[in-house]
């Protein structure tokens, strides 16, 4: 109480100046239990930037000197060789993806009338399936690359949420993927003059997406009295007893997640779930927290797998 909170919020519009809905919300859970703060504004975003934000591009030119957007012209005015063309002669573009955010997306603009333009694969790794095609807004997503070829404004995202994702590019647990593809763009798919731009999603680490932590230690017995958690423990007449309160939280800001609470023994090492009876799952449809009661066994340990 009495703390001020403060937060900036950087946006640009994709097509249109527009006027957006800005929220700014602070939840803080104490022993008086849950405040939230939350302020709103109103605010005009201009598609061109004040340089009163001085900002600098988050990926340097080597990596994206397409500036963090795609767009695709076709001009039949110009020479048969020079008539297609992606903005800033480009060829790099760079997502960034967290445990907390896998996905991301950039706009497109492809100003091609009357011209039937083809996307190819020139270069997978094995995650082009990821990859989304949406309107400017984000709605109306399809899986593919029509957002290169398709006339009009549009946003290519990539979604390692989708079904169709591979799960080798899935983020689980608090690890995002690395992933890499280049797509050729072509009139009518002759590729004698066709552009190639390499799209490289870049992961984040820092920003863990789940914790599983004991919010309520264990407790002991000593002469027949009840004592709470923190006192020291193996002086004689004390015993330790169980079950502890355990919480696993989510951050990761949409979709869905399961987890599997098994039980192993304490000096085995296991990678995989197979073959281990889960105690039971906890399910989450969004960010949140949920409590369990755990009572580790002698000899072993609680291990919890992401599906």
């Amino acid at each position: 109480e009495g703390e001020t909170v403060t937060g900036v919020a950087y946006a640009r519009p994709i097509a249109n100046d527009v006027y957006s809905e800005i929220t700014l919300q602070h939840k803080a859970l104490d022993e008086n239990g849950a405040h939230v703060t939350q302020v709103k504004r109103n605010v005009y975003l201009s598609l061109m930037p004040t340089f009163l934000t001085n900002l600098q591009p988050y990926f340097s030119d080597k990596l994206d000197n397409c500036y963090g957007r795609i767009n695709v012209f076709y001009r039949t005015t110009y020479s048969p060789d020079s008539r297609l063309n992606i903005a800033d002669n480009c060829s790099s573009v760079v997502m960034r993806i967290t445990p907390m955010f896998p996905f991301d997306a950039v706009p497109t603009g492809v100003d091609a009338k009357d011209t039937v333009l083809l996307a190819r694969l020139n270069a997978d790794d094995g995650s082009s399936n990821c990859f989304e095609s949406c309107k400017a807004d984000g709605s109306g997503c399809k899986q593919g690359f029509d957002a290169l070829t398709k006339q009009g404004n549009g946003t290519l995202r990539f979604n390692t949420l989708s079904p169709k994702c591979p799960d080798k590019f899935k983020a689980f647990g608090n690890r995002a993927k690395y992933a890499e593809v280049t797509i050729g763009i072509s009139v009518g798919g002759n590729i004698q003059n066709e552009k190639n731009i390499t799209i490289r999603v870049l992961p984040d680490n820092r920003y863990k997406s789940v914790y599983v932590a004991p919010v309520l230690t264990s407790y002991y017995m000593k002469s027949g009295t009840l004592a709470g958690a923190g006192g020291p423990l193996g002086t004689q007449g004390e015993d330790v007893f169980y079950p502890q309160l355990w919480a696993i939280t989510n951050h990761q800001q949409s979709g869905k997640r399961t987890f599997y609470v098994v039980e192993g023994a304490s000096n085995e090492d296991f990678k995989v779930f197979h073959g281990l009876n889960p105690h039971f799952k906890v399910e989450f449809t969004g960010p949140g927290t949920k409590t369990f009661a755990y009572y580790k066994a002698p000899g072993k340990r609680m291990i919890v797998y992401e599906q």
